[in-house]
């Protein structure tokens, strides 16, 4: 990210005062460059990263709302369907991106009587939910609801401008780091780099009412996963009589949420949705 030389000194202004607070004599911070260093040697983990971003096609830049949020029964890292238990999505006040500010915690949510019959794991519910709102944050539900996507989009939206301006200094801050330590060094620049990353998402095109529509279709999908085969079977037949279906792009937001192949993943194109 370029940048101009009145940011670079404004940004080295910054760290001194920083540093100064801390009673740390800042050295070497009147440098506006670093020293150029070859670039570091890929981690196994980045390696596999940009593996896996060339398998799937996605852009690791910028992430749909629907990527952003994670299925409640999926392990995060091995999509692997994980034990059942009262796993419920809350709002972090302070989240700059949707899958910062809606995240899971396996205590909290009420399930329903066909995932709890003896209602043995629901039976904490508001003890967790009490105690988590302690710590600052909103409960949502075992699915994300249309309150919760109108929630999520006002987080967003306070929190944005801060955000960009703070990743900015923390990326400008790294650009002036100067350390005679190379694995230092290293660390700011992949720091550097993780910063971007963030920020990218964080500006990506924002329209506070499109996002919303589009979230209360993901919760509505995500209810719809939740369904019986059985009564998923009706709905169709229903839809069927009125020469309506399910389409593909609901179909696939289902899909997400269910973790393996669902009975709407062979819905075809151009035909009218749930709604």
């Amino acid at each position: 990210m370029p940048m101009s030389e009145a940011a670079r000194k404004a940004a080295s202004e910054r760290m001194k005062a920083r540093h100064a607070a801390a009673r740390v004599e800042p050295d070497a911070l009147d440098a506006a460059v670093a020293v150029a260093e070859p670039p570091a040697a890929p981690t196994a983990q980045e390696r596999a990263n940009r593996a896996a971003s060339r398998r799937t096609g996605m852009n690791r830049n910028y992430l749909t709302p629907l990527q952003q949020i994670r299925p409640l029964n999926r392990d995060a890292e091995m999509q692997a369907e994980t034990v059942n238990g009262p796993w419920a999505y809350y709002l972090r006040p302070d989240g700059i991106t949707i899958s910062s500010a809606l995240i899971r915690y396996p205590n909290g949510g009420v399930l329903p009587r066909n995932e709890d019959p003896r209602g043995r794991y629901s039976e904490n519910a508001q003890y967790y939910q009490q105690r988590n709102a302690r710590k600052g944050f909103i409960y949502v539900g075992t699915t994300l609801t249309t309150e919760g996507a109108h929630r999520l989009v006002e987080i967003l939206a306070r929190n944005r401008p801060d955000a960009v301006e703070r990743l900015k200094d923390e990326i400008a801050e790294c650009e002036v780091f100067q350390s005679d330590i190379p694995e230092r060094r290293q660390q700011m620049r992949r720091r550097r780099e993780q910063l971007l990353l963030v920020l990218s998402r964080v500006e990506q095109p924002f329209n506070p009412d499109n996002l919303v529509a589009e979230l209360a279709e993901i919760a509505r999908a995500q209810r719809m996963a939740k369904v019986s085969p059985e009564t998923l079977a009706v709905m169709r037949e229903m839809l069927a009589s009125q020469g309506q279906a399910f389409d593909a792009k609901f179909a696939e937001m289902v899909k997400h949420f269910e973790g393996k192949q669902g009975q709407l993943a062979s819905a075809p194109e151009g035909v009218a949705s749930l709604d």
